[in-house]
């Protein structure tokens, strides 16, 4: 079974607007962390977003938002059901690993489209349906059906070519989940606390 390492941190990195290498450099802590036993499970998100609001008081990063997606998948994530939100959330912070996992590695082809996929998606191209989601591998369906499982975190993909409809469903997801992330409690109050000190930098940086 494949692994993308550090795929859920990047997911909770992705709720700031941070460049790609700075983003690697937390990564890359984390994992010295992991490696030397100091690193704490279920602290990743909190060390993500404060990583974050420090470089953003330093002028490295621009304020967090979830403005950045387009108006049409904004609109699709808020008609979400607030339990659904919710629920997502919970299923993020009950998983044990920090990495989405995948039953096998996409190949160039499925990556070259999910790529194109991606734009139209940002254009109102939705799934028809939304994505498989089981408890665990136990109830992964047959070789043939796209499916995750909640307590893994792991993409089960069919021995077969993703169809267009399954990237889509995929990419839905994503957005699903960034969107219950970016709605917690917890990365709210961090943004909040980083506009706050943001301002507070910009103000004293005016008085000199």
């Amino acid at each position: 079974m494949s692994e993308m390492n550090g795929g859920q941190l990047r997911h909770a990195l992705k709720q700031v607007h941070m460049k790609e290498n700075m983003q690697e450099e937390i990564i890359m802590n984390v994992r010295t962390q992991m490696a030397d036993g100091t690193y704490r499970r279920n602290s990743f998100k909190r060390m993500a977003m404060s990583a974050a609001a420090f470089m953003l008081v330093f002028g490295a990063v621009s304020i967090p938002s979830y403005a950045a997606i387009s108006n049409l998948v904004r609109a699709r994530m808020e008609a979400i059901p607030r339990a659904e939100v919710e629920a997502t959330e919970d299923m993020i912070q009950s998983q044990q690993i920090h990495a989405d996992q995948f039953s096998r590695e996409y190949t160039r082809e499925e990556r070259k489209r999910m790529d194109a996929l991606r734009q139209e998606y940002e254009n109102g191209m939705f799934p028809e349906n939304t994505l498989t989601l089981v408890e665990n591998e136990s109830q992964v369906p047959d070789g043939d059906t796209l499916a995750y499982t909640k307590d893994t975190g792991c993409f089960y993909l069919p021995d077969r070519e993703l169809t267009d409809e399954e990237l889509l469903q995929i990419l839905d997801f994503n957005a699903a989940r960034d969107y219950a992330l970016d709605q917690s409690p917890e990365v709210q109050k961090a943004r909040e606390e980083a506009k706050a000190e943001a301002e507070e930098r910009a103000a004293q940086a005016g008085e000199e």
